[in-house]
């Protein structure tokens, strides 16, 4: 797809427009206050869960954007991080953040496609909603599997176009709307709407191994949205999760009807 919508995101996120965050990780010791905040935590746990005991010292986050999974394994796990986006204002503001948690990574702009880096590479290839916005994603994810090393993982987080929890927020944009008619609201990037099902055979055709994918994250994401109403929104979500802990192990695990992504995981052989 073309590329410029995500450019004109990054840009605004650079220039500290009132919708968009600029840092979306939240350090040790600390507790998620915004929405996107609490998603990128859960999520986190999601995919240290996918990667169990493995031993992971080198990964790359494709399509990175503001770098915050690539923070989290940084920080978190001590995985020493390559981040690639086409985007230039992309990785700026990933340096950027990478800079402010006093963390260290490498930083590339590049076509996930055509990776420049060489074979057997890297133990952990990770992209958060990326392969859904490319018409021949399964380029990116041959790419994947050449500069994992053998025993390597890869995982892709999807969000296709579907019918999900997240259509609350287009009740919300519409009566936004409605009262505040001189908004601007942003229209959805385009997304295909392959199944899991699909993305994990095209994975499996690439090479991959034990491959298999996991519906997540049954909480909509509310926006454009000030920063005041966006942190007692969060409030409410905080509570439906801490319900879902008492029932379940991972509390961002659900079916597909209302998943707003799914994770596809596989492993070099």
């Amino acid at each position: 797809m073309d590329n410029q919508q995500f450019d004109d995101k990054w840009q605004k996120t650079l220039n500290q427009d009132k919708f968009e965050e600029t840092d979306i990780f939240v350090p040790k010791g600390f507790k998620p206050k915004t929405q996107r905040q609490l998603t990128f935590v859960n999520y986190h746990q999601l995919i240290k869960s996918f990667i169990g005991g493995k031993k992971i010292e080198t990964g790359l986050e494709l399509g990175c954007g503001r770098g915050t999974i690539s923070l989290y394994l940084s920080s978190y796990d001590g995985v020493k991080m390559t981040l690639l986006d086409l985007s230039e204002d992309a990785i700026k503001l990933a340096r950027n953040n990478f800079e402010n948690h006093n963390q260290e990574g490498k930083f590339v702009v590049g076509d996930s496609g055509k990776l420049p880096f060489e074979d057997n590479s890297f133990d952990l290839t990770i992209s958060m909603g990326l392969l859904e916005h490319l018409s021949d994603y399964p380029q990116t994810i041959k790419e994947q599997y050449r500069v994992l090393k053998p025993g390597g993982v890869m995982i892709s987080m999807n969000v296709p176009g579907k019918f999900s929890i997240q259509v609350i927020n287009k009740i919300y944009k519409f009566f936004k709307k409605i009262f505040q008619p001189v908004a601007k609201l942003q229209s959805d990037y385009c997304r295909y709407d392959d199944k899991p099902e699909v993305y994990k055979k095209k994975a499996e055709a690439a090479g991959f191994v034990n491959c298999y994918t996991v519906n997540a994250n049954p909480i909509p994401l509310l926006a454009p949205m000030g920063l005041k109403w966006d942190k007692r929104v969060t409030l409410i979500w905080k509570l439906i999760i801490g319900l879902r802990k008492l029932f379940l192990k991972q509390a961002y695990k659900t079916n597909h009807l209302i998943s707003q992504c799914h994770f596809l995981i596989g492993y070099k052989k």
